[in-house]
């Protein structure tokens, strides 16, 4: 076993180079360097001057001032359009008052240590059951980090918390760090955290009073920025509404559809959710977003069920979270950066591995497929190559384009079957004794295994 825990450990610290070495080299060299940063530094930059963020004509303003790009293709990178939300300005405006070569640096250097850390924390609990099937999954996860650390979005810092926050509020140890975690990943990107403050919520005992705790804070830094916003910008609602349209219409960088930006140019950034793949069918909105709400809203309400009536176990916790994060990333609009959320995965995926059944093995094909498909580098090598074919026309046509190049969302599709699957199964082996028990007049178990 000790041999195991040292090459696993090769595996994170080989990541953890991998990630730093590439990282720099793409931070360098890209011609679109922290692009994501830069949007959100000059929407943080107004913010702190009392000016609206959210007119274009101010961003622009003020990212050909910061930057010196006075030629901005609004129509194919929108990124004068700013689509955060307040609070998550005002989380950031400390580092907007800092010179920008200073907070590219922190900012890096942020994104950094939240990764490394919460890969080496996802690698302690995994590695107790499998410590070379972990290491390798999160040496994977960090190399694809890359792109991220490069572009500076602000995922990075997002999903290294969420993972952080898990492991503290798992653990029980320095809770007010795993507290201040959900609250800055809340402010900054709800749709990444925002299940996963969900599963604490639903937990009894002190997970949920960790996740009250966690909401109350969100929401007066929500009310504060929201106050401060209509201070300064009265019509801030309805510019953000134009912003995202702006992003994600038509032809847009953010359109899920086939004649979107990113299916068009084969970015290896895709777009994960289960649009894209509804979309080949009916590039149509209001179809291809009812349809990704109506298959996973019956998922997610079964795991809530199933997470409303489990026990405190440590096992079941971390199923319940390798459910919930591939369900986040197939929901609503994320990117392959986005997808180091299934950090949370590795977990569960080791000790099922551990015991050794078909569901061990499952488990880690589906993760492993997932973690594949997911990874940017991967991508820049498949996309490219499957660009080059030319699908046939009708429906055959369209299973081959969802086959060939919708395998992020297809891969995280099965992900998330698997592990409600699993989840709901082992909540009910869970349970058995407990009311076995009860129902001979015994003491539950209390506690968590």
């Amino acid at each position: 076993m000790a041999r195991a825990r040292s090459d696993g450990l090769f595996f994170l610290v080989l990541g953890i180079v991998a990630l730093i070495l590439l990282g720099l080299s793409f931070r360098t060299s890209a011609v679109d360097s922290m692009i994501d940063f830069k949007q959100v530094y000059c929407g943080a930059r107004l913010l702190h001057e009392n000016q609206d963020p959210y007119d274009p004509a101010l961003m622009r303003r003020i990212y050909s001032t910061q930057f010196g790009e006075s030629k901005i293709d609004e129509q194919h990178d929108p990124i004068t359009y700013l689509v955060y939300f307040p609070a998550g300005l005002l989380i950031l405006a400390p580092v907007a008052m800092l010179p920008w070569d200073t907070a590219a640096v922190l900012w890096n250097a942020l994104i950094l240590g939240s990764l490394v850390i919460a890969a080496y924390l996802t690698w302690r609990i995994g590695a107790d059951d499998a410590p070379v099937l972990t290491g390798g999954l999160v040496g994977f996860a960090l190399i694809n980090g890359a792109v991220v650390f490069a572009n500076g979005n602000a995922a990075g810092i997002v999903v290294g918390l969420c993972v952080i926050a898990a492991w503290c509020l798992d653990q029980e140890r320095l809770i007010w760090l795993g507290i201040l975690c959900l609250v800055v990943s809340l402010t900054l990107k709800p749709q990444d955290a925002g299940l996963i403050w969900l599963f604490f919520l639903l937990r009894p005992g002190a997970f949920r009073k960790r996740a009250l705790q966690a909401g109350a804070i969100t929401a007066l830094l929500g009310l504060i920025s929201v106050l401060w916003m209509g201070h300064i910008a009265p019509h801030w609602l309805a510019e953000l509404h134009s912003n995202f349209a702006a992003w994600s219409g038509p032809g847009g960088n953010c359109d899920p559809g086939p004649t979107g930006l990113t299916a068009k140019t084969g970015t290896m950034e895709v777009i994960t959710d289960l649009q894209t793949v509804v979309s080949v069918f009916r590039d149509s909105p209001s179809i291809y977003s009812s349809v990704t709400f109506l298959f996973c809203g019956p998922l997610l309400i079964l795991w809530a069920i199933a997470t409303l009536r489990s026990n405190s176990s440590r096992q079941l916790m971390w199923r319940a979270l390798a459910a919930i994060a591939p369900l986040t990333l197939l929901v609503s609009y994320h990117r392959a950066y986005d997808a180091r959320l299934l950090f949370l995965a590795v977990p569960a995926c080791a000790m099922l591995w551990a015991k050794g059944e078909f569901e061990g093995k499952a488990a880690v094909a589906v993760t492993s497929f997932a973690f594949f498909f997911t990874g940017e580098i991967p991508l820049a090598f498949w996309n490219p190559l499957v660009a080059k074919m030319h699908p046939a026309s009708g429906f055959m046509g369209e299973i081959e384009t969802v086959l060939l190049m919708r395998l992020a969302p297809l891969s995280l599709l099965a992900m998330c079957l698997f592990f409600v699957w699993v989840y709901g199964r082992e909540r009910r082996i869970w349970q058995e004794p407990i009311l076995c028990s009860a129902g001979k007049g015994e003491p539950a178990p209390a506690g968590r295994v």
